[in-house]
């Protein structure tokens, strides 16, 4: 998601409960029931994140590995790519001191476009052209078919991004300073 887009998506949600009319006092009380709000329906998601595990549509060790630890909404999405990660085909190309490239394309049409996965020998890490992982945070089809077709049977954490998981929001956050960051919400609104 762009930071246009995170904005967009902000602006949405908030213009339900504020606008332009409101004083500034009004503005603050609207706000902040706006993100009591947010912050109610995130308690909620997270409650049901822990009393209800997905249903395995098939029987696969990523999907049985990622139902206890990615948030049901993210589990799903996961399962999507998945499932059509074996409709797919990869095929060896060439190998240099440090990568191995391998041709991936869609099975039984023979029309699909022929496109590379490369596999970093050094950072012991696959990536793909459509960049999925590094945008959303989910291993792309591609990348899966690659781990399936080399009898992977866990999915490597590299490829697991804490932000997509059910225990996301335990530990410590730390900033680039190393000092730990604390939630200045409860402040704002003398919420505990």
């Amino acid at each position: 998601m762009s930071s246009s887009q995170r904005a967009e998506s902000g602006h949405a949600f908030f213009k339900k409960f504020v606008s332009k009319n409101n004083s500034l006092v009004d503005f603050m009380i609207q706000f902040g029931r706006g993100l009591v709000r947010q912050r109610h329906e995130e308690l909620m998601a997270d409650h049901k994140d822990l009393i209800e595990k997905p249903k395995l549509r098939i029987n696969h060790d990523f999907l049985e590995q990622m139902v206890d630890i990615y948030t049901n909404e993210m589990y799903y999405k996961f399962e999507v790519e998945v499932c059509d990660s074996f409709n797919y085909k990869l095929q060896f190309v060439r190998e240099t001191d440090n990568r191995r490239v391998y041709q991936i394309q869609r099975k039984k049409l023979a029309t699909s476009k022929v496109r590379e996965i490369v596999y970093d020998k050094d950072l012991d890490l696959v990536s793909y052209s459509c960049k999925k992982f590094e945008r959303a945070g989910i291993p792309c089809t591609h990348i899966i078919s690659y781990l399936i077709k080399f009898d992977a049977e866990i999915l490597p954490d590299k490829y697991i991004l804490k932000t997509w998981t059910k225990s996301a929001k335990s530990g410590t956050v730390d900033d680039d300073k190393g000092i730990q960051i604390e939630s200045i919400y409860p402040i704002i609104f003398g919420i505990s």
